[in-house]
């Protein structure tokens, strides 16, 4: 501290007792557990974010599935089930019985059965599309509606 009088100045020392403790800054311990959490914080938001990426994933390819399976029960509602190869009990889910199944893609199965409906002139369609590529959760979807004979 520099304490004027006249053109001599003299220059003194801070002693302890006028510095107060908020003035020495940080010590290591304290920088060190101010790391410690932010770098806890960041890796809880970095696994909530793969968390959020995984069912952004199985989300697109359930709704995937679910397009395909809507686009196949469209082209069943045009053909006429009298008459057809399209025959009432035809069809499996789990097995590729021929023309009850299609690839629409590559490594996507889709599968159909047809039933009778719960009303006479009506059938029961319910598809079912596989993804061989998708994870545990979401491999299959599957869609049933009632078709009317035309």
């Amino acid at each position: 501290m520099f304490i004027g009088m006249g053109k001599h100045l003299e220059v003194r020392q801070s002693t302890a007792s006028e510095v107060g403790r908020g003035e020495e800054g940080f010590s290591l311990v304290e920088a060190m557990v101010a790391c410690l959490v932010l770098i806890v914080g960041i890796v809880g938001l970095l696994q909530l974010l793969a968390v959020a990426t995984i069912a952004h994933s199985d989300a697109r390819q359930a709704t995937a599935a679910t397009l395909l399976a809507q686009s196949k029960i469209e082209q069943l509602m045009k053909i006429s089930f009298s008459g057809s190869s399209m025959a009432i009990g035809s069809g499996d889910l789990l097995a590729d019985v021929p023309d009850f199944f299609d690839t629409p893609e590559p490594g996507i199965t889709r599968r159909w059965t047809i039933a009778n409906g719960p009303v006479a002139g009506t059938r029961l369609v319910t598809v079912r599309v596989e993804n061989k590529g998708a994870r545990v959760y979401g491999r299959a979807q599957q869609l049933t509606s009632i078709l009317r004979d035309w």
